[in-house]
């Protein structure tokens, strides 16, 4: 404890989690769509976990990163819930322990972007 009676603490904790649908019109686009978006995941640094127990909506894959200790980020890949509508969902889950870092906000955000333009590359002809 200081003079003033504050306690001074270097370490901060931030949360972030979001999510973005990739709809599809059919079943097999939105398979390789997801597919493309899968294999990209690990050129951002992520490794793929164990697959998971099949459940609703159905889970594709689940990678984790975690940072010396400064980030614990999953993204999860999982197929819509909607029977009528072919697509699938990326979710970034993100935090963050070290104040002075990338905040959770910031890194979170920036994974959606990178998967996002990948998405729009790859659906535009790229």
């Amino acid at each position: 404890m200081s003079d003033s009676g504050c306690i001074l603490n270097a370490w901060h904790e931030e949360t972030f989690s979001d999510e973005h649908a990739y709809p599809s019109t059919d079943g097999a686009s939105a398979i390789q769509d997801e597919n493309r978006i899968i294999d990209f995941i690990p050129s951002l640094g992520f490794k793929r976990d164990d697959h998971p127990a099949a459940g609703t909506p159905d889970t594709e894959a689940v990678f984790i990163r975690s940072d010396n200790d400064h980030f614990h980020i999953t993204i999860t890949v999982r197929a819509l819930a909607r029977i009528d509508q072919a697509g699938f969902v990326t979710v970034v889950h993100v935090d963050s322990y070290n104040i002075g870092e990338e905040g959770a906000i910031q890194a979170g955000k920036s994974i959606l972007n990178e998967i996002d333009q990948l998405y729009r590359k790859s659906t535009n002809g790229g």
